[in-house]
């Protein structure tokens, strides 16, 4: 007897791996495949592609979009319930940068929905500690540039 192959995702699975991630604000199109949801797939199954995973590689997606979520039953929580600040926790390679936009966003007076908003705005990433160190530089001089000119306008 031969072994039988793996059954492959159901549609159901797509649809639900599409609906947590976009709880998450997860960016889940990119015309380069490199949005927030497949980088997370390929690191867990190493495929690139929602259409080649296998039920089970599915489920293990599945069950990391809901431990990166505030699933469990509740939806995202209300906005004025004070969360975790964005400068701890997510990637450990740009801890540093993103203090660093944290400090320039209260210059700025800008809250984390809008330091947030800006990033996806501008990058097509939804939360400031999702993104790579490369793109947090470019938000410290954008955000530097909107300082330096906050500081001219106030010398007038």
């Amino acid at each position: 007897m031969s072994a039988q192959p793996a059954a492959m995702m159901c549609e159901q699975q797509r649809k639900s791996i599409y609906g947590y991630a976009r709880e998450l604000g997860m960016s889940t199109r990119s015309a380069d495949g490199d949005d927030e949801l497949h980088v997370l797939v390929a690191g867990i199954t190493g495929k690139d592609s929602l259409k080649l995973l296998k039920y089970a590689e599915a489920e293990k997606v599945l069950a990391e979009l809901k431990h990166r979520g505030r699933f469990g039953g509740a939806a995202r929580p209300p906005a004025q319930t004070s969360r975790k600040r964005t400068d701890e926790g997510g990637r450990a390679d740009n801890v540093s940068l993103r203090r660093k936009i944290y400090m320039l966003a209260q210059e700025l007076g800008w809250s984390e929905n809008q330091v947030n908003t800006f990033c996806y705005n501008q990058y097509g990433i939804s939360r400031q500690e999702w993104m790579p160190p490369q793109l947090l530089s470019k938000v410290i001089n954008a955000f530097d540039a909107m300082v330096d000119r906050e500081k001219k306008t106030a010398a007038l």
